[in-house]
């Protein structure tokens, strides 16, 4: 006998459906209850199209990174510029209305970015700090010996930009460099005699030069029944003997 609160497997099933269209249906209608038309703002993907000219006058005021290949090569024109103009004005100085002047500076500065730099587009860092290194040691007024050698062709812009600092700056520093170096050295430098406590005195003759100026300290001997010595060095030649 079916009892009044049984239900059929078919009848259960027809709710579910039932159930489902009306979720669906009261969906569809939220959605459009609910619609709203919103404008997005659409998206520069291109930097703007300005002539080449207005580039160089507007990279010459302010600097902007790596937008396109135009504004890249713009502001690679307006670095390299720059680094020709300086070069001119310090060869100037020290030969007024000289016409080499303006060719020194084109073909050092080509020269540098032919070495560090693979494109046009871009101005690499190793380029940079030679650029400031060119400067420095052009600008120094001891360094009379390097732009002597420049003007007179004597050293070609091609060696110019692959020379190190050392081989740049003027005698004078370089002599000033290695005194402090050779100082530095010898106050952290300890004497190996002082160190393994070698006391000076004249109280032995040295039997290669004759000289009574030497040091002393004690020592053993190897495979000897009396172990210890005297281990005595002379301050006047390398010669060394046991006592």
């Amino acid at each position: 006998m079916k009892r009044a609160g049984d239900s059929l497997p078919g009848d259960t099933a027809t709710a579910a459906t039932s159930c489902e269209s009306d979720d669906e249906n009261w969906v569809n209608e939220l959605e459009l209850e609910l619609k709203l038309e919103v404008k997005k703002k659409p998206k520069l993907t291109a930097a703007p199209d300005f002539p080449h000219d207005v580039l160089l006058i507007l990279f010459t005021f302010v600097s902007v990174g790596r937008v396109c290949k135009a504004w890249s090569l713009a502001s690679a024109e307006v670095t390299r510029g720059k680094l020709v103009k300086s070069l001119e004005q310090v060869f100037d100085q020290f030969a007024p209305g000289d016409p080499a002047c303006q060719y020194l500076g084109k073909v050092i500065e080509a020269e540098l970015h032919a070495h560090h730099n693979t494109c046009d587009f871009s101005i690499s860092k190793g380029y940079r700090d030679k650029a400031r290194m060119l400067l420095f040691n052009l600008r120094d007024v001891k360094n009379d010996l390097l732009r002597c050698r420049m003007f007179s062709g004597e050293l070609t812009p091609m060696a110019l930009v692959r020379m190190k600092s050392r081989d740049m700056a003027n005698p004078h520093l370089v002599a000033q460099r290695k005194g402090w170096i050779k100082e530095r050295t010898a106050e952290v430098t300890r004497n190996v005699r002082h160190f393994h406590g070698m006391v000076e005195s004249n109280m032995f003759t040295c039997p290669s030069c004759g000289s009574n100026r030497t040091q002393h300290c004690q020592g053993r001997r190897k495979a000897s029944a009396d172990r210890l010595c005297i281990v005595v060095m002379c301050c006047q030649c390398p010669h060394r003997w046991q006592v």
